[in-house]
């Protein structure tokens, strides 16, 4: 499956869900996370300073009267709003963008625009006649079988899109988009198997292993990841063994494989397997899968419409046009590699099988030459294109892709043993403090050359597939990896790279006309950035940084608590609640020694008003005497599929989705500790036993801070105090009137609720704003520190 970015929006060929076993086994799935609008989005991408066009972000911009902003909400806005770009887009900046769809090429004639200057605009119906005549052109009878219209199935739509009430190759609509994209799939495997590319070779042919039984002269980087996991040896790998064992002796590789060997294995390994456009964003949670695969019961890859729904509403512009086929085409040679992977296990000859217990062939995909990870799509996305392909996308009236990129594969930054984006080798080198993290930009220069016919008819690049398809790699980021440190705090911005080469093939007159385009725009745009944000974003920034308002993870933990306390009690994500409050409670440990718990207080706002944030947020949810887990089983989705008018047997699918509950991250919203509380100022990090604390409790250690703010005669950020005492106050009054009400037995107490008060919001930003206890007055008084 396939994913997009954190918090707000993601990127495609990003973050898979694990696989589950289930009915029908749902082990691949491209997710993405989406922000919903009324209109065209790109507000949340160019927050301004300066302003960038929503659409015509690839126009000049001013760079006077920057930094200067109406009140704090609004300076705080701008900062968590880039923030959270700068998350979603892998650290791209927002000036980036324009050059980046700054020109498209479907010929050796000129460049065209890629739709992002206001003053090229009247031209764009101009512009897209080029394209469609010099765009790549379909050839439905040279597809490979697995692609053809007899192998699809559609699903049921109320869409004003549509020409009838489904999504089906049979609207001709749908077809005149979906052609295109599956033209460009088509070649992109005509051109791995006519280049005998080494990935898709090991895909179709290589030797299956268990990882605990390597071959002789073999160490594997890691211990066995889990029982019975196994890797795929490509023949370069085993090649290499060879030399190291039998130096004296050429190595005995396999017959040589023709064209026809690569056809017929690939039709052998995708023989019943059909293909279903849907609609697979999930209303309950901000998932939207681009792609999923269900390897048993019914064989079936699920495309979602999304994409494909903006291509036929024609609001895209051409650069955009681009990426949104390259990424449907790409996400396609994505779930297909799952298919190849689970076929092999599945019906596999036992020449390319080394004793492989057939009951667990299907189980787990297998790992590529002792990787560090294990996901078949994104180990095919690294080999064929340069690494996993990424973007951010947009949802609103229209999808739209924005950004797109590679990233290294296995991702350096993967936290999770068997979580979204593949199953990991605790301890692998991939995954070591130091390693490279490498962002390559795709500019749409690039995409619209896949989508031209003359590269594909161009005689001088007999081999397409070279260099991940002859890609534009000037532009990029590398990181290199700090363990157990988010990256979004250290990563780098993309820069352009290989200056000198650019500059000898200018000096010889063989840079390309989009490239000098691209790098022109790049340099005026990076000047003209730099010089809008000169003298104040730098200090401005740090401050914000380092404020509480700069905690971004616990913002969005508050926003989570904060979504479900709105809802009624039934409707609810208990999970979610619990574990928001808990989270920031947790950024200072109740159980610490005073001395740890103080210097941890003292180390800055971001951590101590967070955590009596989370205190204020325990003490008006109920007390949890042991731990819970989600007793109802995660949900599943039903697909009743149609066939197409091509497909021989009329009959329809049925596919059962497995949707993870309610939460963008599965775990918390299916269980949650016990309530837990200490008090360390008083008690040196003794934990209370169950049952001897309540509510009060944790108001009470509220105020404790507070008053060891005052006896310390410590400046306190004034926005932040006001709010907790306020909505500690609120709180207290309401848990008081509880505790006092007759017939509340302590038990029956513990579980009750103080969501009617709650009420907290993030302050107004006022990082200058501080208060400081004056003994005489018995009051805080306001003072500021510039």
């Amino acid at each position: 499956m396939i994913q997009f970015s954190p918090i707000f929006l993601y990127s495609t060929h990003v973050l898979p869900l694990n696989g589950k076993n289930c009915d029908s086994l749902i082990s691949t799935a491209r997710l993405a996370k989406r922000k919903s609008s009324k209109k065209r989005p790109l507000t949340q991408t160019a927050p301004g300073s300066p302003t960038l066009h929503p659409i015509y972000y690839g126009d000049e911009f001013k760079t006077e009267g920057y930094g200067v902003f109406s009140s704090g909400y609004e300076k705080d806005k701008f900062f968590f709003t880039e923030d959270i770009h700068l998350c979603c887009a892998s650290g791209i900046q927002p000036w980036q963008l324009g050059p980046m769809y700054r020109v498209v090429q479907f010929s050796t004639g000129k460049c065209l625009p890629g739709g992002h200057l206001q003053s090229m605009a009247s031209e764009a119906d101009t512009h897209k006649s080029i394209y469609d005549a010099e765009r790549i052109q379909v050839n439905e009878d040279a597809w490979f079988p697995f692609f053809k219209k007899d192998k699809w199935y559609g699903t049921t739509a109320d869409d004003p899109v549509l020409s009838g009430n489904l999504w089906t190759v049979d609207d001709p609509v749908v077809w005149a988009e979906l052609r295109i994209i599956l033209e460009l799939a088509n070649r992109i495997f005509e051109a791995l198997v006519k280049d005998k590319h080494p990935f898709l070779e090991t895909l179709l042919f290589g030797k299956l292993i268990y990882w605990a039984n390597p071959p002789p002269f073999v160490t594997p980087p890691a211990p066995e990841p889990y029982p019975g996991a196994r890797v795929l040896l490509s023949y370069a790998f085993m090649k290499e063994i060879w030399k190291r064992s039998c130096p004296n002796k050429p190595f005995k590789g396999p017959e040589v494989l023709t064209d026809e060997h690569y056809r017929l294995r690939l039709e052998q390994l995708t023989a019943g397997q059909c293909w279903v456009l849907a609609d697979l964003s999930d209303s309950n949670s901000s998932k939207r899968f681009a792609g999923i695969t269900f390897s048993s019961g019914p064989r079936g890859i699920f495309l979602n419409i999304g994409l494909i729904k903006s291509l036929i509403k024609g609001n895209l512009t051409l650069a955009e046009r681009c990426a949104a086929i390259i990424n449907q085409a790409t996400t396609i040679v994505h779930e297909l590699a799952h298919v190849l992977g689970w076929a092999r296990g599945a019906i596999d000859k036992p020449s390319t099988i080394h004793k492989l217990d057939p009951a667990d062939r299907t189980v787990v995909e297998p790992f590529i030459d002792y990787q560090g990870s294990a996901e078949l799509g994104y180990a095919l996305e690294s080999q064929v294109f340069g690494g996993s392909i990424r973007y951010t996308l947009h949802s609103g009236t229209d999808e739209v892709i924005m950004a797109p990129h590679t990233v290294t594969w296995p991702f350096p930054t993967l936290a999770d043993s068997a979580g979204v984006m593949g199953t990991k080798v605790q301890g692998h080198p991939s995954f070591a403090a130091g390693v490279k993290n490498v962002i390559t930009l795709i500019p749409s220069l690039h995409s619209s050359r896949m989508l031209s016919e003359q590269f594909w008819k161009d005689p001088s690049i007999p081999r397409k597939s070279d260099n991940f398809f002859h890609r534009i790699s000037y532009f990029r980021s590398v990181t290199r990896h700090v363990p157990d440190k988010p990256i979004r705090l250290y990563r780098n911005e993309p820069i352009l790279e290989r200056r000198q080469e650019i500059e000898a093939l200018r000096a010889q007159g063989r840079l390309s006309p989009g490239i000098e385009e691209i790098v022109r725009d790049w340099d005026q745009r990076q000047s003209l950035w730099r010089e809008a944000r000169i003298g104040w974003y730098g200090r401005e920034k740090y401050i914000w940084a380092n404020s509480a308002w700069g905690f971004v993870a616990a913002r969005s933990q508050f926003q989570s608590f904060n979504n479900e306390m709105k809802k009624s009690l039934s409707e609810r994500n208990v999970f979610i609640i619990f574990n928001s409050a808990d989270w920031l409670a947790g950024t200072m440990l109740l159980t610490w020694p005073r001395e740890q718990y103080i210097q941890r207080l003292e180390a800055g706002a971001e951590f101590w008003a967070w955590h009596v944030i989370g205190l204020l947020m325990l003490a008006s949810i109920p007390l949890r005497p042991h731990a819970m887990h989600r007793t109802s089983a995660p949900r599943s989705r039903i697909h009743v599929v149609l066939p197409s008018a091509s497909v021989p047997t009329r009959e329809s699918k049925t596919f059962n989705q497995l949707i993870e509950p309610d939460a963008a991250s599965s775990s918390s919203a299916l269980s949650c500790g016990a309530s837990v509380f200490g008090d360390p100022l008083t008690h040196e990090g003794l934990g209370f036993p169950r049952g001897t604390f309540g509510h009060l409790d944790f108001l009470g250690l509220v105020r404790s801070v507070v008053e060891h703010w005052s006896l310390a005669g410590a400046r306190v950020s004034t926005p932040w105090l006001r709010e907790i005492l306020r909505v500690e106050d609120r709180v207290r009054a309401q848990r008081t009137a509880l505790a006092d009400a007759a017939g509340l037995d302590p038990d029956r107490l513990a579980l009750t609720w103080a969501d009617d008060v709650w009420d907290c919001e993030l302050p107004e930003y006022d990082p200058h704003a501080y208060s400081v206890w004056d003994p005489a007055q018995e009051t805080w008084v306001d003072t500021r520190a510039d």
